[in-house]
């Protein structure tokens, strides 16, 4: 559960500095990104080896749930996304970083990251239900 929190969270933190909202919106998108990638990766790491370790004691249950495949698609989706924005929108951070409004290729994979977050934690609380 620790894991999930600080993941989403510190997504949701960076998402919304690339939107220009919350309360990070101050400091430059260079400086969160530095901040909070650290604690994503760590996150990340705990995740994968827990959703193991919790896959392979109930793997046949897993396998069957239409909610467990969701998630899984949508975290291949939303590790793409990050792809697409670490090789597009993030190698130009040093143009963009400071200026009043974040480029439209950031704003759209913070909107796509946030949405695809919030199915991926509703998906896996599914699986224990359907």
């Amino acid at each position: 559960m620790l894991g999930i929190v600080a993941l989403v969270g510190t997504s949701m933190l960076l998402d919304l500095r690339l939107l220009n909202r919350g309360f990070l919106r101050e400091q430059s998108a260079l400086q969160v990104t530095s901040r909070l990638l650290p604690v994503m990766w760590g996150s990340f790491a705990i995740m994968f080896v827990t959703g193991t370790l919790m896959f392979v004691s109930e793997a046949t249950r897993c396998y069957e749930s239409t909610s467990f495949r969701v998630k899984m698609t949508l975290l291949v989706v939303v590790g793409l996304n990050a792809l697409v924005f670490h090789f597009a929108a993030y190698r130009k951070i040093d143009r963009w970083e400071t200026a009043p409004v974040t480029p439209h290729s950031a704003r759209t994979a913070a909107w796509v990251s946030m949405t695809l977050w919030v199915c991926i934690v509703v998906a896996g609380r599914g699986i224990a239900y359907w």
